[in-house]
Parts: C-alpha cells; sequence; structure tokens
C-alpha cells in the first residue's frame, strides 16, 4: 500500500540507542485529497528548512502550515523549535535530532 506521510522528526528515544524517524501517516495515496497532498509538501518543505538550520524561514513556512491546519501538533513543535534556535541557535554539529529528556 502506499501512503502520503509526514515526517515527524528524529527523536532519540529512551529504549533505542540510535534516533527513530517517526512518521505521521496522513493517507493512502488512493485517499489523498489535494489538500492533504498539499500540507505534506508544505510540511516536508518547512522540515527541510528547519533541518538545514533556516529557522527564520521554516518559522514562516510552519506557520502558514498552522494557518489551514491549527492544530498539527507536529507543526507546533517545530515551530516552537524554531523560535527558540532563532534565538539560541543549536552547537554547529546539530544533527536535527530531538533528545528525549522525559519519558
Amino acid at each position: 500500500m502506499q501512503s502520503s506521510l509526514t515526517n515527524l522528526s528524529n527523536p532519540f528515544l529512551w529504549a533505542y540507542i540510535q534516533a527513530v524517524e517517526v512518521f505521521e501517516l496522513v493517507s493512502t495515496l488512493a485517499d489523498a485529497t489535494p489538500e492533504a497532498t498539499a500540507r505534506v509538501q508544505q510540511f516536508a518543505q518547512a522540515y527541510e528548512l528547519y533541518l538545514n538550520r533556516q529557522f527564520a524561514q521554516a518559522f514562516v513556512a510552519f506557520e502558514a502550515l498552522l494557518a489551514v491546519t491549527p492544530h498539527d501538533r507536529a507543526a507546533l513543535r517545530h515551530r516552537d523549535a524554531c523560535h527558540v534556535y532563532m534565538d539560541n541557535p543549536p552547537p554547529p554539529n546539530w544533527d536535527g535530532v530531538v533528545r528525549m529528556t522525559e519519558k
């Protein structure tokens, strides 16, 4: 089955030795609406900006996504992270991985 996915992040989970990519299943490709497809593409573009440390541009892109889907928790989390990173950039060796500090 082919599907339309949104990459939520690369969290470093407690039970794993290395980061694990986490995806949200948006729809199967057969059932994907044009709106869902556009949302996945928009999130992917914003996430790419985030990974490339272009936090101001990523912030704007996540804000645009939230204007259409205000309860998108992944977009909210990434937008908030961009806000933090604009003021306090991550170290040069930052790999985009979110390290979980609590269960």
